[in-house]
C-alpha cells in the first residue's frame, strides 16, 4: 500500500527523470514493483479527487504501468464520473483493467471504516472476491492479503 500520493509535488512534465523529487521516485517504484494495483477513491465535485489524478500524471508515459493488472473499486455507484474518468485514464495509461476484480460497492452515505465494512458479510464477500480476482491475474494463487490483513480489526480473512 502507498500512503504519499499526497506528498506528490504538482505534476510537471517539463521536470526530468534525472530531476525528480524523492517522493516521485518512490511512487514510481512502489508501482514498478508491484505485482497489481487496486485503486479505490470518491468522487469529489463530479470527478476524480485531484491529488489522484496529480499521482496518475507522474505515471503516464513511464512503462511501469503498461499491462500492470488494475483493479477499480468504486464506494458510490449513484456517482459514476469519478470511476467513468479513472477507468479512462488507466486505459490511456496501457494498464491491464481487470474487470472481474473492478466493483461497485454501495458504501452508506455517511463515514464508515474498515472494521464496519468487515462488519458487512456482503461487502467482505464482495471486497474478497475482488481481491481474488485481481491476486490470481498477477500470479497470486494463495488468498491475498490474510497475513497483512490480521492487523486491521476486523480485517479480510
Amino acid at each position: 500500500m502507498f500512503n504519499g500520493i499526497g506528498l506528490l509535488p504538482f505534476f510537471n512534465s517539463d521536470v526530468g527523470d534525472d530531476a525528480l523529487l524523492p517522493e516521485v521516485r518512490r511512487w514510481r517504484r512502489a508501482v514498478a514493483t508491484s505485482d497489481a494495483i487496486l485503486f479505490c477513491s470518491l468522487e469529489y465535485a463530479g470527478g476524480l479527487a485531484g491529488v489522484l489524478k496529480n499521482a496518475l500524471e507522474w505515471l503516464v508515459g513511464d512503462v511501469v504501468t503498461y499491462q500492470k493488472p488494475v483493479a477499480v473499486i468504486n464506494t458510490a455507484p449513484h456517482a459514476h464520473h469519478a470511476d467513468d474518468s479513472l477507468r479512462l485514464i488507466l486505459k490511456t495509461m496501457g494498464v491491464q483493467l481487470i474487470e472481474a476484480a473492478s466493483i461497485s460497492l454501495e458504501l452508506p452515505r455517511r463515514h464508515i471504516d474498515a472494521c464496519a465494512i468487515t462488519a458487512d458479510a456482503q461487502l467482505t464477500q464482495q471486497l474478497q472476491g475482488a481481491l481474488y480476482a485481481l491476486a490470481s491475474i498477477a500470479g497470486h494463487t494463495e488468498k491475498p492479503f490474510s497475513e497483512s490483513a490480521k492487523s486491521i480489526p476486523g480485517g479480510f480473512s
